[in-house]
């Protein structure tokens, strides 16, 4: 679900629909707690958008913050919805992971993961990162705003796949979103475009 959510709110920034955006938050919260994710994404997004157009631009800063409060606020379960937030945000995601007692609360997949592990595990994924990179210099493109907002999340991902190996699922599919777009950008114009940006996703 949170990874549904996800790709719904990034095509949401990056075509610049600020109402769908928060009718997104709203429902990805009502729906589980990890729409906290989206808070960092819509600041990448409004920093991204806010260099390309240069103008300051937060909309989907408001717009995400607009959603969250409300799905906070017309919830059935409020206020018990906020404390039970704020246990998956300050507590889960941001207690260190070196206790049994913790452990046995909130699972394993809570532990980090390490780098020789995340480099092993993921490495098709970093690859196709790299492959991306690689075709912008080459072709000497200039990624597009969505690029730039794909391969933000994905690195935005990978840190927190570092602090625990449960966000890995979040890490992956951005980081193969974020190659093909960059092959998208990098063969722009080209017959062959469409096909190598097709090719990369899949």
């Amino acid at each position: 679900v949170a990874l549904v959510f996800m790709f719904l709110a990034f095509l949401a920034m990056a075509r610049q629909r600020w109402i769908l955006l928060g009718v997104l938050a709203f429902l990805f919260l009502e729906s589980y707690h990890a729409a906290v994710i989206l808070l960092p994404m819509a600041f990448l997004a409004s920093a991204i958008q806010s260099i390309h157009q240069k103008s300051f631009n937060v909309r989907a800063l408001i717009a995400v913050g607009a959603g969250l409060t409300a799905a906070l606020l017309v919830s059935p379960w409020f206020p018990e919805n906020i404390s039970y937030l704020m246990f998956h945000t300050l507590y889960k995601a941001a207690s260190p992971q070196d206790g049994a007692s913790l452990t046995s609360l909130v699972g394993s997949e809570w532990y980090p993961a390490s780098l020789l592990q995340f480099a092993l595990e993921n490495w098709p994924a970093h690859a196709a990162l790299l492959a991306g990179a690689v075709a912008l210099a080459w072709r000497r493109r200039w990624p597009a705003p969505d690029t730039w907002i794909a391969a933000g999340i994905a690195v935005l991902s990978a840190g927190m796949t570092l602090h625990a190996v449960r966000f890995a699922e979040y890490y992956i599919p951005f980081a193969i979103l974020a190659s093909a777009l960059a092959a998208r950008d990098a063969f722009a114009g080209t017959s062959t475009g469409l096909r190598v940006a097709v090719a990369a996703f899949l």
